[in-house]
């Protein structure tokens, strides 16, 4: 219990045996606010005497207000803290905090930019650099702050690193934003552990390379590691000859030596060079955002026009996510502009019982939206705290969608809305596009947006042709409709969060044995119920996970080998499939595309009747 009380003071939740938080979080995605910190408590008990007695080192949370400038453009603040290692205080770190005026963060997918110079830099130095860098136009085009980072000492250090660290967890988190740049209170700024850029030159080009551009970036909180792996770098003049890092780094070289390009061409096993803009860029036919970019620099300082082509060719395009425990799943992952893929993205609201909804609308260009009721629509719901663009990023259901000829929606701070109150949105989508099939339309989502699946798809079914719940399943049972609802539900082998039949909490008011197994799970009875499946019970030696025999078990592959996912089959009383209950090898509580692709070569075979019947196709 100390050690949680110690994760709610500063804001950090347990999840898949890896740590989320308030503050900028480990590379997972979607911890629930509402039910992680039970987990939390949950595994602080199996944690053992002896570590329930550890004090955690957590920073102190406080208020982020400091010396503000205003500029033409946005605001400067000055910020200081002190850098505490194992209770020694190493000195104090400054940072020069720039945010654009007007600007939207998005949360989970908002980029952190730090900024490290050749030496320390003041609020005019700081003006100065945003312009000739260019650095404020990619601030506002990102939507987010960028952080200037002063030495601790006279230059850059082993203390700078841990500077590093501490800043990372003390001024950054992913909330949604109150339009300000900031959290809801104020005391954070926006920014996701994902996309950790470093922009550096000279000293600070050196310290990067040296002590950030590294895989073991991470920090020790309580019980388990906070992971803080830039997902590129961008360095000008360094005089460093070498640099490792063996999970990969994208990067950006302005000026640097024959050997320091060379140990980044091998870190990321690049094989084809290509010109582009300014520079070189080399990159790796087997892991597509592996990237190095080499270019060539006639002055000392930050160059415009590189930092402009570094972050389109690569920067802008990669984020890096911890999606399970093994360090091959510490992923380079796709930031989507979908526009660029053809898809049309809309952000509409609507007053829906007072208040305003927001969504996120993603339309294949080339599909028909003249012809009426000819366009599947799937919804895709975030994890509670999270937001709905970077669900839809971090998921790939708008490419699902571009590849498959349906149209995407996904619902943003829906966890405050009820399903009633989706179905009313539902109902709005119909009536501005009658193209949409209301015989093929669907629910997904991950964490608490699996939640807001499983009420749509329990409490109507019959407007839904099946529902594709992730990660979560603390659903409160509606009454019983007697109609089959296809579900094709998912969880990571390796969440922390009880989203098994075999841990407490998976279903409503389970009923546990002494050695935990589960002897009435509710929402699995109520699934089998509505899809005429008998239920057999909980039976850990018929299958240790689910606690049941399976009509038939199949393995899939995904685009990364690392993750697997078993799909097993439970079979109808009239011969139907309807009912799939499926993990997924080496994830964690995060969101994972595969898992999108595979629900739906399993729903796209369904459709729903007027009468409420279900259609299976061929």
């Amino acid at each position: 219990m100390k050690r949680l009380e110690a994760f709610k003071k500063a804001g950090v939740f347990l999840m898949a045996g890896v740590i989320a938080c308030t503050s900028l979080p480990v590379n997972a995605e979607g911890a629930d606010m509402e039910t992680a910190g039970e987990t939390a408590e949950a595994g602080t008990e199996d944690a053992g005497e002896n570590q329930e007695a550890e004090a955690p080192q957590i920073p102190e949370v406080t208020p982020l207000e400091g010396e503000k400038t205003e500029t033409a453009s946005g605001v400067l603040e000055k910020i200081s803290r002190d850098v505490v290692v194992e209770e020694e205080n190493k000195g104090q770190v400054e940072f020069i905090v720039y945010t654009p005026a007007g600007i939207r963060p998005v949360g989970p997918g908002t980029p952190v930019i730090m900024v490290y110079g050749d030496s320390a830099v003041t609020v005019r130095d700081v003006e100065s650099v945003l312009e000739s860098s260019g650095l404020d136009d990619i601030a506002k085009e990102e939507n987010c702050s960028i952080v200037f980072v002063n030495p601790v000492g006279d230059t850059w250090g082993e203390a700078d690193a841990e500077a590093y660290l501490y800043s990372l967890v003390d001024i950054f988190s992913e909330d949604t934003g109150s339009g300000t740049g900031k959290n809801a209170a104020g005391d954070k700024l926006i920014g996701t552990s994902q996309r950790i850029y470093v922009i550096a030159e000279g000293k600070g080009a050196d310290f990067t390379a040296q002590y950030l551009a590294k895989e073991t970036m991470k920090k020790f909180f309580v019980f388990t590691d906070f992971h803080y792996v830039p997902a590129g770098i961008m360095l000008f003049n360094p005089s460093v000859q070498e640099a490792s890092c063996s999970i990969g780094m994208p990067a950006v070289i302005g000026g640097g030596s024959t050997e320091l390009v060379g140990a980044f061409k091998e870190m990321n096993s690049t094989d084809a060079e290509e010109p582009v803009d300014k520079g070189t860029l080399y990159t790796n036919s087997g892991a597509r955002l592996k990237n190095f970019m080499a270019a060539d620099v006639s002055s000392e300082g930050f160059d415009k026009d590189i930092i402009r082509s570094g972050w389109d060719n690569v920067l802008s395009k990669v984020r890096r996510q911890l999606s399970g425990i093994a360090e091959e799943s510490y992923e380079l992952l796709p930031v989507y502009d979908y526009t660029e893929y053809g898809i049309q993205v809309n952000i509409e609201t609507a007053d829906i019982n007072g208040k305003p909804m927001e969504w996120y609308e993603y339309i294949p260009e080339d599909i028909d939206m003249s012809a009426e009721g000819s366009v599947p629509l799937v919804f895709t719901f975030h994890g509670g705290g999270n937001h709905a663009e970077y669900q839809a990023i971090a998921s790939e259901w708008p490419l699902v969608g571009k590849e498959n000829g349906f149209m995407v929606v996904a619902v943003n701070q829906h966890v405050e809305r009820t399903a009633e109150e989706i179905v009313e949105l539902l109902k709005i989508l119909e009536n501005n596009y009658p193209a949409i099939d209301k015989t093929r339309v669907y629910a997904s989502g991950f964490s608490m947006g699996s939640i807001k699946s499983f009420e749509l798809g329990l409490q109507y079914p019959e407007l839904f042709a099946g529902i594709a719940p992730m990660d979560a399943s603390g659903v409160q049972l509606p009454e019983m409709k007697d109609s089959i609802i296809p579900v094709y539900y998912l969880a990571g082998i390796d969440d922390g969060l009880p989203v098994f039949p075999h841990q407490a909490g998976f279903g409503h008011e389970d009923e546990l044995t002494e050695t935990g197994e589960v002897e009435a799970d509710f929402l699995i009875q109520r699934l089998f119920e509505m899809n005429k499946i008998e239920y057999p019970g909980y039976d850990a030696k018929a299958d240790p996970v689910w606690g049941m025999e399976f009509t038939e078990t199949i393995e899939k592959a995904t685009a990364n080998p690392v993750h697997t996912i078993t799909e097993n089959y439970m079979t109808s009383q009239d011969g139907n499939t309807y009912t799939v209950f499926a993990t997924m090898s080496n994830q964690a509580h995060a969101v994972l595309a595969g898992s999108s692709y595979a629900a739906w070569d399993f729903l796209k075979q369904f459709s729903r009747n007027e009468d409420g019947s279900i259609t299976v196709s061929e």
